[in-house]
């Protein structure tokens, strides 16, 4: 008897629960709560979940502004464009329910994303016990967005803001907060990074799955694929459901490396939020297709400011850091060549660098047999400088290293000119090494000599005659030399366009 008026007072309560849900369902999204940051200078979206058809009024700093939600109860309000300020409070009204938000301030607002090394936290970095020490800034506040791998596409997340403290920012991404530290400090303003990273993830994973399936001659391979990867998980399970025997066929809806999986779980459900711009670092696990890569992170990119109806997004990236991957130790396989995606990555850059997109060089900063570099404050600090050129009007500021433009052939040497020279070029040399290769037309490269003639570089080498193409720091683990008097280092380059190892394709 106990037991049938125990089970009748659960049920009764499970179904008043759930009746009060249908009657009242009013919440914000995640990224709306205490300690939050809004973006400055912008319509700012303020959205989130209530009864379909019902009035949502949007109180704050003295604007007031109203919406209806839909037929699955969404709406998004808009503030017109707030200064950089606080704290104030946020009130979200429907009906006879309010939701108030405290300590909420106005700002500058970034999304982090990408693998291992933009997600690696304080606590791994270098001088991390000093670092984590003195991250305490009120003015930084950060949101992390967990790890959620799915074959559609959701609408929240679970994750709360925090104002940094030393405790919080040790397991927070490193290179967030340094880029987050460096912007603050510069601008005076409070600063929110929404991070949304997971280590060993591809691109095709966070890019959508309807951005990708167009036919495109590289990257419908990648889509290609996984139908057959889900036919063939069809047929597996329909025979284990038959048999009985064997264990379970894993779904590869879960997987991470599904195309879309990471989209969808963690960054489809941030729409339509408004923040100024997107820092990443991401490459390692397409570094086995250099040329898929070039035309799926472009995908991206461009898909990424469609979904968020701004063209001009800045999207600042970092270039791979350099890693003995074909050292026998730390071989992470054996097609994987860091080198080419590089190659790709500087392309997408020349193509895009006009258009609002930035690449952080860290091919001097890491470290040969550890995949995930220690030094992530070189990475934040160069990230901000971009920002600061890109975004934030210090048009005269040197964000960028030398970055390959032209070259002339005259006699036995080869003249190299370049973009971003800034105050001037420095070599720092390396024993005879400088990172310079010369090659003439039988495509073997030798070591080459370089000097500094004006504001150019002039190579040659005695066993190269008749040379037709030059290549700088071209290796996984390059040997780094060139920079510009303002201390930021060169990307490398090539001047040919010999086919190199990957096919770029699975």
């Amino acid at each position: 008897m106990k037991k049938n008026i125990s089970l009748l007072i659960i049920v009764f309560t499970l179904t008043m629960t759930i009746m009060a849900q249908g009657v009242d369902m009013f919440k914000l999204h995640a990224l709306f709560g205490d300690d939050m940051v809004l973006q400055r200078d912008k319509n700012c979206a303020i959205f989130g979940f209530s009864d379909p058809k019902s009035e949502v009024e949007i109180v704050m700093t003295g604007q007031s502004v109203k919406a209806i939600s839909d037929d699955e109860g969404r709406f998004t309000a808009y503030l017109k464009p707030l200064k950089a300020g606080g704290p104030y409070e946020l009130k979200a009204i429907c009906e006879d329910k309010t939701i108030t938000l405290n300590n909420v301030y106005v700002g500058e607002v970034w999304l982090s994303s990408g693998q291992s090394n933009m997600e690696w936290a304080i606590g791994g970095t270098l001088n991390a016990e000093y670092e984590a020490a003195h991250a305490d800034n009120p003015m930084i506040r950060i949101i992390d967005v967990p790890t959620v791998t799915t074959a559609v596409p959701l609408k929240d997340v679970n994750a709360r803001w925090e104002v940094v403290t030393p405790q919080n920012a040790r397991k927070f991404s490193a290179v967030s907060y340094f880029f987050a530290r460096d912007l603050q400090a510069k601008l005076n303003v409070p600063i929110g990074i929404i991070s949304s990273s997971q280590g060993g993830s591809w691109s095709e994973s966070w890019t959508r799955w309807e951005a990708m399936d167009q036919g495109d001659t590289y990257v419908q391979p990648i889509i290609d694929r996984w139908y057959a990867i889900e036919r063939d998980y069809k047929n597996m399970l329909a025979k284990w459901e038959e048999t009985g025997t064997g264990d379970k066929p894993v779904n590869p809806d879960n997987l991470n490396q599904r195309p879309a999986a990471m989209w969808n779980g963690m960054i489809a459900p941030l729409i339509p939020a408004t923040f100024r711009g997107v820092i990443w670092w991401q490459g390692e696990y397409n570094s086995e297709r250099c040329q898929q890569y070039e035309r799926l992170f472009t995908v991206l990119i461009d898909d990424w400011r469609a979904q968020w109806n701004d063209k001009d997004m800045p999207f600042i990236y970092v270039q791979l850091q350099n890693f003995d991957i074909q050292n026998p130790l730390v071989a992470l396989g054996s097609d994987a060549r860091y080198f080419e995606l590089r190659d790709a990555q500087l392309k997408i850059f020349k193509a895009k660098r006009k258009n609002n997109v930035g690449m952080a060089l860290a091919v001097d900063v890491g470290h040969p047999f550890d995949i995930h570099p220690p030094n992530k404050q070189a990475l934040g600090s160069r990230m901000a400088l971009i920002a600061r050129n890109m975004v934030y009007g210090e048009n005269k500021l040197q964000c960028y290293g030398p970055t390959y433009k032209s070259y002339k052939i005259k006699g036995s040497e080869v003249t190299i000119s370049f973009d971003d020279v800034g105050k001037g070029l420095f070599l720092r040399s390396v024993g005879s090494n400088q990172g310079f290769k010369i090659a003439g037309e039988d495509q073997i490269f030798h070591d080459a000599n370089a000097k500094i003639v004006g504001k150019d570089i002039v190579v040659s080498s005695d066993r190269v005659k008749s040379p037709i193409a030059v290549r700088y720091a071209f290796e996984d683990n390059p040997v780094c030399t060139l920079y510009n008097i303002d201390g930021l280092p060169a990307s490398p380059f090539r001047t040919d366009d010999w086919k190199l190892f990957t096919d770029g394709k699975f």
